[in-house]
């Protein structure tokens, strides 16, 4: 028996599409309906934006990690929903449990947008509190508990209804494309296409690794090494900082928050930050105006995919 703990989503990855398709007898229930937005309307609402995070313009385009853990919740609820139709257990609660905290820990350690720690360490109240480590390390420490999603142990058949694999019929019911995980991305995914959507992803990519090229950025890295040299550390560059200290348990050393107060205020004291998100900044807004129509689609099905979300938890 295994759990189904490895088809959990996690939510830095979730797509606004993430439909399956293959053949099967058996046919797919049609998408949530929800009322159509009359435009795009990018701009995401969400709660307060935590200490250190950043919002870019392409972030307007996706979601934020808070739609992305409805999104994912009602992912969960449809999949158990399913799997107890064909027989298996279903714990609702114990999913919605855990989908929460899996949310809490992603936003808390990455921003509503997934950005906080794109630039390193960059607040003070964070280094001086936590050094380099992730809020959730220290303050929730990992529960020994494996999550199963509500599922609990799967038998094989299980297993192969979950994901379509090589399972005609279970239970003497026809499977569904692409399993029980299949059904539930294509009832929230509607008619978006993966492929467009990861336009967001590609974009966000590659501002990073265009800005790591450019000389301004280069020039504040440079400034940024002698400083941090003059005061004993000697990392090659901001994202190398940090790297010696070991952030995967919850104690953090003197040592760790005195490195990470200095990388913070070097980057303070050559406007690293600045200068580095200013290039990203404007080579989005660029692959914005070109990718125009397309991101302006891709808006709008990312608050569809939302909106069929909140209509599974209200159901």
């Amino acid at each position: 028996m295994r759990t189904a703990a490895h088809v959990a989503v996690p939510l830095l990855f979730l797509s606004a599409g993430t439909g399956c398709t293959s053949s099967s007898t058996a046919g797919p229930p049609p998408p949530i309906a929800v009322p159509t937005p009359s435009a795009a309307s990018p701009g995401n609402t969400a709660p307060a934006v935590p200490v250190g995070d950043l919002k870019l313009p392409i972030d307007d385009y996706g979601q934020t990690l808070e739609e992305q853990g409805t999104v994912s919740m009602a992912r969960g609820i449809l999949i158990g929903r399913c799997m107890a139709s064909y027989g298996f257990h279903y714990d609702p609660a114990a999913d919605r449990a855990e989908q929460e905290r899996f949310k809490h820990n992603a936003i808390i350690d990455n921003g509503l947008y997934g950005n906080i720690r794109r630039y390193g360490v960059t607040t003070a109240t964070i280094a001086s509190r936590i050094g380099f480590h992730m809020p959730s390390t220290v303050d929730q420490p990992a529960s020994p508990r494996r999550p199963t999603n509500g599922l609990g142990d799967l038998p094989e058949t299980g297993e192969k209804l979950l994901v379509g694999s090589g399972a005609g019929k279970v239970n003497g019911k026809d499977v569904p494309p692409g399993g029980c995980v299949g059904q539930a991305d294509a009832q929230l995914a509607g008619t978006a296409e993966i492929s467009r959507a990861e336009l967001v992803a590609k974009i966000r990519a590659d501002s990073y690794q265009a800005s790591l090229a450019d000389p301004k950025v280069k020039t504040a890295f440079a400034a940024w090494a002698r400083c941090m040299a003059k005061r004993g550390y000697r990392y090659p560059d901001p994202r190398r900082s940090g790297t010696d200290f070991d952030i995967g348990v919850p104690e953090v050393t003197p040592a760790e928050i005195a490195a990470a107060t200095t990388d913070v205020a070097c980057k303070q004291a050559v406007d690293l930050v600045d200068i580095w998100s200013t290039f990203e900044i404007n080579y989005q807004r660029e692959q914005i105006r070109i990718h125009a129509p397309e991101l302006q689609e891709i808006a709008l099905q990312a608050r569809l995919q939302v909106s069929r979300a909140q209509v599974v938890l209200g159901s």
